[in-house]
């Protein structure tokens, strides 16, 4: 028994590699007689010869962590105990709770922020008003002839 390893096993896969480190080809990397048509069509729009935009391999890669990330979630829950767990969910009540608050506050800083431009407008409305009507009262103040 003593020759085993008492060091538990690192679950966690390696990195994957990204994209960025993966060597690129585009059509320009290849003799000129050597592209198509649809290469160049390729580079243009954006897609690769999988069809995907950057967007789609972006949300790929999120629904991908998305999934692997409730996986390993799922399988850490299940290893709490009961007290952990009560422990866990009050601690989310907690975040729950300030993050409501917070987004209160924020509500009501942007309504305060939207009357306040609103009334902003009212007075610069009023201004212009003021300022036609200064206009008018001096041209029927003037004498004729001016």
């Amino acid at each position: 028994m003593e020759d085993h390893d008492q060091e538990e096993p690192d679950l966690c896969p390696p990195p994957r590699r990204g994209l960025a480190s993966l060597p690129s080809f585009h059509a320009n990397s290849f003799a000129k007689e050597d592209s198509t048509e649809e290469d160049v069509e390729e580079e243009e729009d954006g897609t690769g010869s999988d069809g995907l935009g950057s967007d789609d391999g972006a949300e790929f890669l999120q629904r991908d962590f998305s999934e692997t990330y409730e996986k390993y979630h799922a399988e850490s829950l299940q290893d709490m105990s009961k007290q952990e767990l009560i422990r866990e969910y009050l601690e989310l009540e907690k975040c729950l709770s300030r993050m409501e608050e917070e987004n209160n506050s924020l509500r009501i800083k942007e309504l305060a922020t939207a009357t306040q431009e609103s009334r902003i407008r009212q007075l610069e409305q009023e201004l212009e008003r003021l300022k036609e009507e200064n206009r008018r009262l001096l041209r029927e103040g003037e004498p004729p002839g001016h």
